[in-house]
């Protein structure tokens, strides 16, 4: 189960260019309070986004006017083709140390991972909603950042380790992970891993913390974290259709195909909608935006608008609503309008 955890984890966050710059887009300001490490980035007025192929890379912004996916470089009359426009030369820090995924943001800046391709080692740095100004934050060695959550100018992350050989070369994952604190000031961190160095995530703060799952074998716990200690609220009951989201827990039911809720210490779950997809899911979460997202089948995904009880999509990773469209991952990993529902709720959204 561990090793299919990161496994999932990696492949979440490595989920048509033209003469157009992101100055032409008006991107306006994005002041996150809380952020997901490796989440969608969301703005008034489109989405920022990465696209790889596992070697090369470039940033782009769909804008929700145009409908279109433009580089995020503001170099007038630049052809977007290579590292000498700003989409492309961002996606690589120090000649070697690559971007691979989503940039996130918080507190109006974007904040991008880059990593050797080993995925031993990289640096988070920070830069403008543009691109511009681009700042080293801190860097880490010999792990693998694997999740995270930005709140209270603090970057909660969760990092695999690797096993070593003779030679004291990084090998494989082994199946332990530390968790930090690092301040987003100054760089600085704080060791903050659980008992066994067990994986685990940082999904939301909360009104009295911040909610973690802690994953095991088979179900996992759920803890909150505050003032630099562990609260048990539930172990042994969390699967992985579940996760916290505003205070309640949110489910798949796979034995009947519902999606449920409930409050964090209640054990009645509340049906919301019908979803007639009885699957076994693989990783569920809820993105920065209120969508629940919960993988089967992989890369096959139901999402579900929260505030609205929809049901959205049984197929697709879809990023957000925006003024009554939802947008979603295409095949080619570029953004695109969603036509239509896949079904409504049970209670009325």
């Amino acid at each position: 189960m561990k090793n299919k955890m990161i496994w999932i984890f990696v492949c979440l966050i490595l989920c048509a260019c033209n003469s157009q710059t992101i100055e032409e887009n008006n991107a306006d300001d994005v002041d996150r309070s809380q952020a997901i490490l490796f989440d969608s980035v969301v703005s008034n007025d489109g989405i920022y986004n990465f696209l790889t192929d596992g070697y090369n890379g470039h940033f782009e912004f769909y804008d929700f006017d145009t409908e279109q996916n433009v580089p995020l470089c503001a170099k007038p009359n630049c052809e977007h083709e290579d590292m000498n426009c700003d989409a492309y030369s961002l996606s690589v820090y120090k000649d070697e140390f690559i971007c691979y995924s989503a940039p996130t943001v918080y507190k109006n800046q974007l904040y991008v991972n880059y990593t050797l391709p080993t995925l031993d080692a990289g640096y988070i740095c920070s830069m403008d909603l543009d691109g511009s100004n681009r700042k080293e934050v801190f860097a880490y060695k010999d792990e693998c950042l694997v999740s995270g959550l930005m709140v209270d100018d603090k970057l909660y992350g969760v990092f695999g380790q690797f096993a070593k050989n003779e030679q004291g070369n990084n090998m494989n994952l082994n199946n332990k992970y530390k968790s930090y604190c690092y301040d987003l000031d100054n760089g600085d961190r704080k060791e903050i891993s659980l008992e066994n160095d067990q994986n685990m995530n940082f999904v939301q703060k909360g009104d009295h913390g911040i909610y973690v799952i802690r994953f095991n074998d088979l179900n996992h716990d759920l803890l909150l974290y505050n003032d630099e200690e562990y609260e048990m609220i539930e172990e042994g009951t969390f699967t992985n259709a579940m996760t916290v989201y505003n205070e309640k827990v949110y489910r798949i039911n796979s034995e009947n195909g519902t999606f449920e809720s409930r409050d964090i210490k209640s054990t009645e779950w509340e049906p919301l909608i019908s979803i007639g997809c009885e699957k076994e899911i693989s990783f569920a979460r809820i993105n920065s935006y209120g969508i629940f997202l919960a993988t089967y089948e992989f890369p096959k995904t139901i999402a579900i608008d929260v505030a609205k009880n929809v049901l959205i999509s049984q197929e697709m990773n879809v990023i957000c609503e925006n003024d009554g469209s939802y947008y979603e991952y295409g095949s080619n990993q570029t953004i695109q309008k969603r036509s239509g529902l896949s079904g409504s709720s049970l209670k009325g959204g």
